[in-house]
């Protein structure tokens, strides 16, 4: 399995643990992490606003830590 495909799934249940909502793989936007900003990949938290309720700062924070904490063998920091 390829690391986006690990991360994407484990978005999928993350946005399920975090905020009771049910997403598809279509959801799920990573894309190549601007070079003036640490990282390799960057996850869109734009689609999970309605469900998080919450402001894109927290909801992306929210998210990382449960990839942090699930997947810490992929995503060491956010």
């Amino acid at each position: 399995m390829i690391i986006e495909e690990k991360i994407t799934a484990a978005v999928i249940e993350g946005v399920k643990a975090l905020y009771g909502a049910d997403v598809n793989e279509k959801m799920v936007q990573l894309g190549a992490t601007r070079k003036e900003f640490e990282g390799q990949l960057t996850l869109v938290v734009f689609p999970f606003l309605k469900m998080s309720k919450k402001a894109p700062e927290q909801t992306g924070t929210e998210i990382g830590e449960y990839l942090k904490a699930n997947l810490g063998d992929v995503v060491a920091d956010f």
